[in-house]
């Protein structure tokens, strides 16, 4: 990021989004220099790039490289990402502009979504005033209402028919307990001790996926922060 200088609010959330959208781990010089640029002209930027770069953060901290299983981070990754490797002014920064923003009723649903994201992710990091928060969640609500109201893709029809074969029962488009999810097919169980085991069916097609430079196939950041958000409510 040599130019990371020269870089105009478009450009550094296109950059930072890049970054979590691939799940690439920059380096600590690269964030450091484009947090002082963030933060050198925060104020000329437009709400939408407000609020893609703090969804990209929010990714960037949560999709990282780690065990696909578990959601865990390596431990190199935990140095660069842990607790003090984000600055918080640029949190405090990007937050203090957005509640600007929707006071001016210059925010788009997309962007309310996104703030309540990165509120789930971010947790104590991140904490919107009330009245942005209750807008957030009323943008996520008509998301997942949507979803739910949406056709079966052609793939989720064959997954259901084979469940149906095997004769295996499940909920389609499940709310998650949190209201954070919508599950495309949850399958309810019984662990050896009785106790109930959840599995979720998620049929993602090829936009939540990216080709690495390998080759390879891999699931995009926000796919990546999803199942690790599943794992944490105990599903499968």
């Amino acid at each position: 990021l040599a130019c990371v200088d020269d870089f105009k609010p478009q450009e550094l959330a296109n950059t930072v989004w890049a970054w979590a959208t691939m799940r690439h781990q920059p380096s600590a010089d690269s964030l450091a220099a484009l947090e002082r640029r963030v933060l050198a002209c925060v104020d000329d930027f437009k709400p939408q790039n407000l609020a893609n770069t703090l969804w990209a953060i929010a990714m960037l901290i949560n999709s990282i490289e780690g065990d696909s299983i578990t959601c865990r981070p390596t431990r190199r990754v935990m140095r660069l990402w842990g607790t003090t490797a984000i600055d918080q002014n640029v949190l405090d920064q990007l937050l203090h502009r957005l509640e600007h923003a929707a006071q001016l009723r210059s925010l788009e649903e997309q962007a309310f979504q996104q703030i309540l994201q990165a509120h789930h992710l971010l947790g104590d990091r991140f904490k919107p005033s009330a009245a942005l928060l209750d807008q957030a969640r009323e943008a996520w609500a008509k998301q997942l209402a949507s979803r739910s109201s949406s056709p079966q893709s052609s793939l989720e029809r064959e997954v259901a028919a084979c469940l149906d074969r095997l004769g295996i029962t499940y909920d389609v488009e499940a709310l998650t307990e949190d209201g954070m999810h919508r599950v495309d097919m949850l399958v309810r169980g019984r662990t050896d001790d009785g106790g109930e085991r959840l599995l979720a069916i998620e049929c993602d097609g090829p936009v939540h996926f990216f080709r690495a430079s390998d080759g390879t196939y891999r699931i995009d950041g926000s796919t990546y922060a999803r199942n690790c958000d599943l794992r944490k409510l105990g599903l499968d």
